[in-house]
């Protein structure tokens, strides 16, 4: 069952927030330089990561490789859903940016629902 997020609840906070948490796992200072080689190399800043998850996804494939790369992709959907209060059960054939485009058409749903006025 779906959480009830406030409105306004928005996809960029909500997936920034859930990146933030992911790389708090592996500590400020990784988190820190995740943040400073992604502005340095490849251009992007974390601002800009909501409205470009492909750039991010193949950033952080270039820096962390495959593996290491899905690791974090797969503990930012968990917190991701989480926040939504929905369970995520890996990727299930789906890629990252899929998920994050699932999770951008909740929230919007959810937002032009709670608009209307009865």
């Amino acid at each position: 069952m779906a959480k009830n997020f406030a409105h306004g609840d928005n996809f960029e906070r909500l997936l920034l927030d859930a990146i933030d948490e992911s790389l708090n796992a592996l500590g400020e200072t990784v988190k820190a330089t995740v943040f400073f080689l992604l502005r340095k190399n490849f251009n992007l800043q974390k601002r800009e990561i909501p409205h470009n998850p492909k750039r991010f996804e193949i950033a952080f494939r270039k820096m962390l490789g495959k593996k290491g790369s899905e690791v974090v992709e797969d503990l930012i959907l968990k917190n991701l859903y989480t926040k939504l209060g929905f369970k995520h059960n890996g990727f299930n054939g789906e890629g990252f940016c899929e998920h994050l485009e699932k999770v951008r058409r909740i929230i919007k749903n959810k937002n032009d629902l709670s608009n209307l006025e009865f």
